[in-house]
């Protein structure tokens, strides 16, 4: 009775403390199997964020006269809080609900403001690297894992709706003083997130594989304003022989996962960030397998093994 418990019930707790800067990092993962297909798991993690060493460097890139950045060296480490609660049936169908805590996001802020030069009015736009307030992220997500038509197609597709909460307030240069129009982001949004990927046999030999994965994630508001809404198509065609494998893989298909970032505040400033780093692409590879096929056998049921493990805890 004893051993029945115990693989049917499992806890984990663990905590760890950044001594420079003062702040614990606990972990907890609770896992309960109602039943050989009812699987229920919870956990609870934490994690530290530092500012790498460009991010201080205090450099200032100035774009145009009017417009910089400005890395900045007091930026300090920011905080993540994220809870998961995940139900699984029959090891193929999954109920994922998720909180996130965000705690003094490293980001760039945009700030303005007008001044005269030479009696003439003039806007001044710099984009602040520095910590900024806190955003909350919540997801429910429904989804299926498993294997059609005799193992021919492979598929593991999500889909969800994500609340995004985001509260933070600047007007100043933490670098120089300089105080600029308030930059205020208190916004709320609501999207929809689609995840699909798709492995399909294409032979019976099992040498032909046909692979399709799609994302999207509709416009959502984060630290910098409206994101819009992103999407990509990545197709893959891959080819076992003997001990070889040919593999060609194309991303972003449609051209379409370009980031584009809007903001509106009510003192009439605008900002408009377009990030378009043609992430459209093309990949050939060739790989030789070396060394014992038995041994490849067992490391591959491992790997499943521990998949459906990191699925279920």
């Amino acid at each position: 009775m004893t051993n029945q418990l115990l693989n049917c019930f499992l806890v984990r707790f663990s905590v760890f403390c950044l001594t420079e800067t003062n702040n614990l990092l606990p972990y907890l993962s609770f896992n309960y199997a109602i039943n050989d297909k009812n699987n229920i798991s919870y956990s609870f993690s934490s994690r530290m964020r530092r500012p790498s060493f460009w991010e201080l460097n205090p450099v200032k890139n100035i774009i145009t006269e009017d417009n910089y950045t400005q890395n900045n060296p007091f930026v300090k480490a920011s905080s993540t809080y994220n809870q998961e609660l995940t139900y699984m049936y029959k090891n193929s169908y999954f109920l994922i609900l998720n909180h996130s805590l965000f705690k003094d996001v490293i980001t760039q802020v945009p700030l303005q403001r007008k001044y005269m030069d030479n009696n003439v009015e003039r806007v001044q736009l710099a984009y602040i690297r520095t910590n900024f307030g806190t955003k909350q992220e919540m997801s429910a997500m429904v989804g299926i894992q498993k294997s059609f038509f005799k193992q021919y197609l492979t598929t593991n597709f999500n889909i969800g709706v994500q609340h995004n909460i985001n509260d933070g307030t600047l007007n100043t240069d933490p670098t120089t003083g300089q105080v600029f129009d308030n930059y205020v982001n208190n916004t709320k949004s609501t999207s929809i997130v689609i995840q699909t990927n798709n492995t399909l046999r294409l032979d019976k030999k099992k040498t032909w594989f046909l692979g399709v994965n799609y994302f999207f994630v509709d416009k959502q508001q984060i630290e910098l304003g409206l994101l819009k809404n992103l999407m990509s198509l990545d197709l893959s065609l891959k080819k076992n022989w003997n001990d070889w494998t040919f593999a060609v893989n194309v991303n972003d298909v449609l051209r379409t996962n370009i980031v584009e970032i809007e903001d509106f505040q009510a003192s009439g400033n605008y900002n408009y960030i377009r990030n378009d780093q043609f992430r459209r692409s093309m990949t050939v590879s060739i790989t030789y397998n070396f060394g014992n096929k038995k041994i490849k056998k067992v490391r591959d049921i491992e790997s499943a093994s521990d998949a459906i493990k990191n699925r279920t805890r």
